[in-house]
């Protein structure tokens, strides 16, 4: 629903502005994002009791967090792989791939009853999905020229300006440069390691500052943030209104990564939707066409059996243990 403020994707039409411009461009996500973590974790902190300098121990090696890793291979190996193939879906970002490697690994982990409360899963699975993220999104820029995210579509505008051309060509005639691109992938992340492993010992002083000085030091960054997206005061308005949402929302139990997803992907779901019906010319069938459309068939049954699976089981397990 708040995905929908704003002017209609496919048509000029303003939608829940209630006359105010400021809203014509609708919410930005990224002050959603600001709301619902930064902002609600202040709130959060603000509302705990404040841990005194004393009890605090930051401790820790390289490792320990290495040898934690190599616990959890099934959650690196599934996060790696949605994150990879998340990023092969033209416009989706690595935004999109953290939060639903988190959901997935909250989903598949709720049964041991420690996810949430200092599960090392809860890192491990939206940092396993974060880098294949970007793997994955070269492959539609380098295989078609359709940029896989907001980072790639800059790069693609390099490529061209090099005179470059991505498809059989980059693949071909110019298969070195392709070779070279992905060499220096590869050494990048070498050099994320390098860069973490110096700057990380002295990021986490900033744990042992007083949290009287960190709460208005946020919320002053937050609503910064938020002005200097668009110069638009509506942004800062919906962090505030946001933040009490989402510390609510953690508070009674709501899923808010739930909620951040349908922000990010509802303007790409409401696009690819009426682009969809304009190829149908109207015709709804073209979800559910097992014959004409059998990929859109079949992930639509998918879709099915994920939202009415867990219902469909209870039942079944209820009526097994009747009998």
């Amino acid at each position: 629903m708040i995905s929908t403020i704003g002017t209609a994707i496919l048509s000029p039409r303003p939608r829940y502005t209630f006359g105010q411009f400021g809203l014509y461009n609708g919410i930005d996500f990224v002050a959603a994002l600001i709301g619902m973590f930064a902002f609600a974790e202040m709130m959060k902190l603000a509302a705990q009791k404040q841990i005194s300098q004393d009890d605090l121990d930051i401790a820790g090696s390289v490792r320990e967090g290495a040898k934690t890793v190599f616990k959890y291979p099934v959650t690196t190996i599934k996060s790696g792989l949605i994150g990879m193939g998340i990023g092969m879906i033209p416009g989706s970002g690595a935004t999109t791939s953290t939060f639903v490697a988190y959901a997935e690994e909250a989903r598949s982990s709720a049964k041991d009853g420690s996810f949430g409360d200092g599960d090392p899963r809860g890192v491990i699975a939206p940092e396993g999905a974060n880098n294949p993220t970007v793997s994955g999104s070269l492959i539609p820029t380098l295989s078609f020229g359709i940029p896989g995210s907001g980072s790639t579509a800059v790069l693609l505008g390099g490529i061209l300006m090099h005179g470059l051309q991505p498809g059989p060509v980059l693949f071909g005639e110019q298969l070195h440069i392709t070779y070279a691109l992905f060499i220096s992938l590869f050494l990048s992340n070498i050099l994320i390691v390098v860069v973490g492993l110096t700057v990380i010992p002295y990021a986490s002083k900033i744990t042992e500052i007083d949290t009287n000085l960190i709460i208005p030091m946020v919320i002053v960054l937050s609503f910064a943030g938020a002005y200097t997206l668009n110069q638009n005061w509506w942004d800062v308005g919906a962090v505030v209104v946001l933040g009490i949402l989402g510390f609510y929302m953690v508070r009674y139990n709501y899923s808010v990564i739930a909620f951040v997803l349908g922000i990010v992907l509802g303007p790409i779901a409401e696009q690819n939707f009426f682009r969809s019906l304009q190829i149908s010319g109207g015709e709804y069938t073209i979800f559910v066409d097992p014959v004409n459309q059998p990929l859109s068939f079949l992930l639509t049954v998918a879709i099915l059996v994920v939202l009415f699976g867990p219902f469909v089981k209870g039942r079944v397990e209820r009526a097994v243990s009747r009998t």
